[in-house]
């Protein structure tokens, strides 16, 4: 689980980036960038589903994620049957990660 260590949940969507994470001094320290698997795992732990990846059938970072620049992003959600697909984006708008997966 990233919930605490990485981000904090401000809404059911939205979350907020912890700066001093263990895991931005491990990943390009002085230049920290978000690990995309990184958001893989954040869109999993907010659907809050009992269900794990059984596959990705697409994963695309779009931008990097600076915690210092963008510290809010927001995950929305589809189920297209059985189907999942993730996007992720700053609260301006811009999309950062478009994910398609599938749990059992």
């Amino acid at each position: 689980m990233l919930k605490g260590e990485l981000y904090e949940r401000i809404s059911a969507s939205r979350i907020v980036l912890k700066e001093g994470s263990v895991i931005y001094r491990a990943h390009f320290p002085g230049y920290p960038i978000t690990p995309g698997v990184c958001l893989l795992q954040i869109a999993l732990e907010l659907l809050d589903s009992p269900l794990k990846l059984s596959s990705a059938k697409e994963i695309k970072f779009l931008s990097r994620v600076i915690p210092e620049e963008t510290p809010v992003l927001d995950f929305s959600f589809e189920n297209l049957d059985g189907e999942w697909r993730a996007s992720v984006t700053t609260p301006e708008g811009t999309q950062i990660a478009k994910m398609r997966f599938t749990l059992s």
